[in-house]
């Protein structure tokens, strides 16, 4: 591309994210990359080789390829996480909100299934209980009619 074309590309590219609405990492980056792996007698590289040396991509040296690669795998993926996380909270946010009623009606379930259980464990021994008081509010009263009878024919007499 002819410098003018690559100036006219990137303004197209710009606008395209602009539009977008993308967020944009502005650092700038020297990034030497190949297709070809060059050996040495100690290691293995990929770099450019010029008539003047050898440029290697991932020597920080040469090239900020591996700075960039931090940037995007590393950050990126914290960003992209930290992003996942709050569009999870909101949407867990939302999902409760819409739950409040269901969490009053088994609150209120939850108390009258205590309460039930409470009567039921209770209202068999009660029942004993108030049968119980009965007899003897009964015995008591039948005592009181049966000595207002006595006094009255004692008193008659």
């Amino acid at each position: 591309m002819t410098p003018k074309e690559t100036q006219d590309f990137k303004r197209a590219v710009m606008d395209a994210i602009d539009r977008e609405s993308i967020k944009v990492f502005h650092e700038p980056f020297a990034v030497i990359s190949s297709e070809n792996s060059q050996e040495n007698s100690t290691s293995r590289s990929s770099g450019r080789t010029y008539p003047w040396g050898t440029a290697e991509s991932e020597n920080e040296e040469f090239s900020d390829l591996p700075a960039l690669r931090r940037c995007l795998v590393y950050d990126g993926l914290t960003a992209l996480h930290s992003q996942k996380v709050k569009i999870y909270e909101e949407y867990r946010k939302k999902q409760l909100r819409g739950l409040r009623p269901l969490r009053r009606m088994l609150r209120l379930a939850l108390r009258t299934a205590i309460q039930v259980g409470i009567v039921a464990l209770i209202l068999p021994h009660a029942k004993d209980a108030y049968v119980e008081w009965r007899d003897n509010k009964e015995e008591e009263r039948n005592i009181k009619q049966n000595d207002r009878y006595r006094r009255s024919r004692w008193n008659s007499q």
